[in-house]
């Protein structure tokens, strides 16, 4: 069977997060107040503490606002965004690990809660062909608000990995994940070689606890 690695993007292929960042962006282009902007932290907070398992409800007010310029400009706005974290935030440490799954034939795979738009150009920084994330829906020329299918969050990762291993004959017991972040265990539980990467607080123990492997830098 094929060995594979899962890859987590935001805190993991990149030092940061990338829809937090682009809400600064929104920020500055009026297109989020300063009020949703505050939901917005406060919700990345409790979210990286574990306090909150889904974000649904967050998504759907940011996302709605998206409807006040055309699509034209959010993309641009996104473009923007996404080069900058492409160009400045990406972890050197984890283009390594890739290169070498890559040299391995290993599939290789990037699941995201993140915009597609705003990710794609950094998994094309690590040539990584198969990317999961968000996918806006759009009607003439403005965003919905809404997105296509499921949002990769927590269990919803790891049923994304249970399905990708059955399409392409993937062994999970001989494949990795990578993760930064305890939220993201799920992803992390399925497969033999889980590897924390810049983890938080509560994964780090966790990992330490488990004899997981950690990459930080």
């Amino acid at each position: 069977m094929k060995k594979a690695a899962f890859v987590d993007v935001d805190g993991t292929l990149v030092k940061g997060l990338t829809q937090q960042i682009l809400g600064e962006k929104l920020k500055e282009e009026k297109i989020l107040s300063m009020a949703q902007m505050f939901q917005m932290s406060f919700w990345f907070v409790l979210y990286k503490m574990g306090l909150i398992k889904s974000s649904l409800n967050i998504r759907k007010n940011i996302y709605a606002s998206f409807k006040s310029r055309s699509k034209r400009d959010i993309d641009t706005i996104i473009a923007e965004t996404a080069a900058k974290v492409a160009n400045s935030l990406i972890c050197n440490k984890m283009r390594d690990v890739i290169r070498t799954h890559q040299a391995n034939g290993d599939l290789v795979f990037a699941i995201s809660g993140s915009l597609v738009d705003l990710i794609k150009p950094i998994c094309d920084e690590f040539k990584i062909n198969n990317v999961f994330a968000t996918q806006l829906l759009f009607k003439d020329d403005r965003y919905t608000g809404a997105w296509e299918g499921d949002i990769w969050e927590g269990e919803s990762k790891s049923k994304l990995i249970n399905s990708l291993s059955g399409k392409y004959g993937i062994s999970l017991t001989e494949s990795f994940a990578y993760a930064d972040n305890c939220q993201d265990l799920p992803m992390l539980k399925i497969v033999g070689h889980p590897v924390a990467v810049n983890p938080d607080a509560a994964l780090k123990k966790i990992a330490c606890e488990s004899n997981w492997p950690i990459i930080e830098g």
